[in-house]
């Protein structure tokens, strides 16, 4: 007996990998790396938690203030649209979140908000 496959739910999430075959915290090692990379083309000094339970993953000053950023791994929705998982226990813990795509970086809310 041969079984349809489902079909993918309204805003299905693709999750293709930019790195296959990489554990999620080498991919999310990664992210952080990128992100600081991004950071300082932007003129930022950027600054990297060394402890996986840090209030933020990035500590980022530019101007005289002082960004906390929390890096996730992000994929495209099928309808194109970004998809970041936030978590309530991350409420308070950032000023920025960076969505890492495999083409690009976003940051919610936007940098240029807060220079």
């Amino acid at each position: 007996m041969s079984r349809k496959p489902k079909q993918p739910k309204a805003g299905y999430i693709r999750k293709i990998s930019a790195y296959p075959g990489l554990a999620s915290s080498k991919v999310g090692a990664i992210g952080e790396l990128r992100t600081s990379v991004d950071l300082l083309a932007k003129g930022y000094e950027v600054f990297i938690s060394l402890s996986p339970d840090g209030s933020c993953d990035l500590i980022a000053l530019k101007n005289g203030k002082c960004l906390r950023i929390e890096v996730r791994t992000s994929h495209y929705a099928s309808d194109g649209q970004v998809y970041l998982h936030v978590s309530p226990r991350d409420k308070g813990r950032q000023d920025h979140y960076a969505a890492v795509l495999p083409d690009k970086i976003l940051y919610f809310p936007d940098l240029s908000s807060c220079i």
